[in-house]
């Protein structure tokens, strides 16, 4: 584990002078303890401290939740990097569907066209947006779509990123892996504007279950106040590949998914959202920030700042 393995070790030779049995789990990667559970013994621990300093055993824990936050969450949330290009004119619907789906993939993966990705995601799904139920095209009322990302496009280059994604997933995602499909319809949907917007904004995700029979489902998952056009409730089943190559072009990685539907939770419970939202707002123009020349996460902003901020929320 490339970002991981550092802190560890140091957590571990911590442990061995101070005892602590809340750091063998991490470093042997066997617990006899649920990870909830786990949790909830660190939980005590910290509470139980007579002081507010950071004690030296604990600092290396902190440190690797210290990247973690700034390279995984304020990552995923993304302000300050590049949101999902999108096109600004449609190009001829009968000129690109004489395409394959062999060229379209080349042109998506290897030219990063997202003309090409989303026509593909519309013969995976159809025309309709599975979220606000509307049509994506007339005749009647309709929407405009978007191709939403589900690992952020700006994911690909950045190295600490895809680094800290493999120590924290235990290279069940791979920066490989992420840099050959983040513009691969395995890691795209169409989507009412809107929807799309508060999905970048880590309101609400998508969990992927495997069903009997190696078959997966996606449903809907509430995390924090969505777009209104959004008319799926938490628990209720988003259908996907009901075009007419559904069953040839692949569908939303679950790995993708439900990676990204963790950091979503992570981000809401740890107040980290409502931190980025005093600071951008609700409206996070991508041209806005990023022109900003410091922005949480960016280069030229201090990993401590967020922590700092958490802290300050912390009740004394």
């Amino acid at each position: 584990m490339p970002l991981a393995g550092p802190y560890l070790i140091s957590l571990c030779d911590a442990a061995q002078k101070s005892g602590f049995s809340f750091v063998q789990p991490v470093v042997l990667l066997n617990s006899e303890f649920e990870s909830q559970q786990w949790a909830q013994e660190i939980l005590v621990l910290l509470r139980d401290r007579e002081t507010n300093e950071l004690d030296e055993e604990l600092k290396p824990l902190c440190d690797l939740a210290s990247k973690y936050l700034n390279h995984l969450l304020i990552a995923a949330r993304n302000p300050g990097g590049k949101k999902t290009p999108q096109d600004s004119t449609n190009p001829t619907p009968d000129l690109i569907r004489l395409h394959s789906i062999e060229d379209l993939l080349s042109e998506a993966t290897t030219g990063r066209k997202q003309s090409a990705l989303k026509e593909l995601v519309y013969r995976r799904d159809g025309y309709h947006c599975a979220l606000s139920h509307y049509s994506f095209k007339p005749p009647g009322r309709f929407v405009v779509p978007r191709c939403a990302h589900i690992l952020p496009f700006s994911f690909s280059n950045k190295p600490s990123t895809l680094h800290a994604l493999e120590a924290f997933t235990g290279n069940a995602i791979t920066a490989e892996g992420v840099q050959g499909n983040i513009n691969h319809p395995s890691n795209a949907f169409n989507v009412q504007r809107d929807a799309q917007v508060s999905f970048d904004q880590l309101a609400w995700g998508i969990e992927a279950l495997q069903q009997p029979g190696g078959r997966w489902k996606y449903f809907f998952r509430d995390i924090r106040n969505y777009a209104a056009t959004v008319r799926l409730n938490d628990g209720d089943e988003i259908a996907f590949c009901n075009g007419k190559a559904g069953h040839i072009i692949d569908p939303p990685d679950p790995s993708f998914c439900n990676f990204k539907l963790a950091l979503a939770r992570i981000v809401h419970a740890s107040g980290v959202s409502d931190i980025i939202d005093e600071l951008y707002g609700y409206d996070d123009d991508d041209e806005e920030i990023v022109n900003q020349p410091a922005y949480l996460g960016g280069p030229f902003v201090s990993d401590d700042v967020l922590m700092r901020r958490l802290h300050d929320r912390l009740p004394i």
